[in-house]
């Protein structure tokens, strides 16, 4: 991250310093991550942020579940997000995990991502939290229909079935079709695949399917192939699931036993100052 987004980025955490305060980790979820970004050109991408901070004793105390979790971006409300912007999502932990269980494609990125944030950034708190372990507790079948959730409506809004207002027509223009949407489908689809196989996603994509998905975003495979792939990568998702090692669901008491036990540690680096 250069010097400017760097800036940014701070900007960004300052407009919540509580939920800056009890910071855990940060990580990068967005194209770059996933290894299918075409870089800062015309049609480049923004950066995509995931953070998970533990509450301050006050908004703990509060339960509100409407502060869990908050969207903060660089640009201007109703503005589309383009090359140089920044949408940072911050989770509480325990919306981070909630998620994680159900298997929300985004969180479970975020789970096997390397983490961007320098320690010095961090809550140290953060040196109490293993992600690893969390990454093997929430992992389930149940992910199959979280992946094919979104990878049905990524497939919707590229063919512009669905709102066709937020299809790209600098893509649709000079290719056909949105290319991006197409591409997101078919990286939700490799990773769920993966993940239902496996119970761990590889971060960034590598070889022929980070390939194909590449010459997807540059408008070298024709809109028809694109899609076809992406149904084959649903199927193969259907029929994987059958035969997956993966738990039915995750053992939720034992994941939030382990939860409390997290939040148990971490109240030693709680300070009232937090919320100041």
């Amino acid at each position: 991250m250069n010097a400017e987004m760097e800036d940014k980025l701070v900007g960004l955490l300052k407009r919540h310093p509580e939920r800056a305060a009890g910071l855990a980790t940060l990580v990068e979820v967005g194209s770059t991550a996933h290894g299918i970004s075409l870089g800062d050109g015309e049609f480049g991408d923004d950066l995509d942020l995931v953070g998970v901070y533990f509450e301050s004793m006050p908004a703990l105390v509060r339960g509100n579940d409407r502060d869990r979790s908050v969207m903060v971006r660089t640009a201007d409300k109703g503005v589309r997000s383009e090359p140089g912007d920044i949408d940072l999502t911050l989770h509480s932990y325990r919306r981070f995990v909630h998620l994680c269980m159900k298997g929300n494609p985004t969180v479970l990125a975020a789970l096997h991502a390397k983490p961007i944030a320098e320690a010095g950034r961090l809550c140290p708190c953060h040196r109490e939290i293993n992600f690893d372990q969390l990454a093997r507790m929430v992992a389930s079948k149940r992910a199959a229909d979280a992946f094919l959730g979104y990878m049905h409506q990524q497939i919707l809004k590229g063919k512009g079935e669905k709102n066709p207002k937020v299809q790209r027509p600098e893509l649709v223009a000079a290719h056909g079709y949105d290319t991006k949407f197409a591409a997101h489908a078919l990286r939700l689809g490799v990773q769920g695949l993966e993940y239902v196989t496996y119970g761990k996603m590889l971060m960034p994509l590598v070889d022929k399917p980070r390939d194909f998905i590449l010459a997807v975003r540059r408008g070298e495979i024709p809109a028809e192939e694109a899609w076809a792939k992406a149904e084959e990568l649903k199927a193969a998702i259907e029929a994987a699931r059958k035969h997956s090692p993966l738990p039915d669901h995750p053992e939720e008491q034992e994941v939030w036993e382990d939860v409390g036990q997290d939040y148990a540690r971490v109240l030693r680096y709680w300070d009232w100052s937090w919320a100041s």
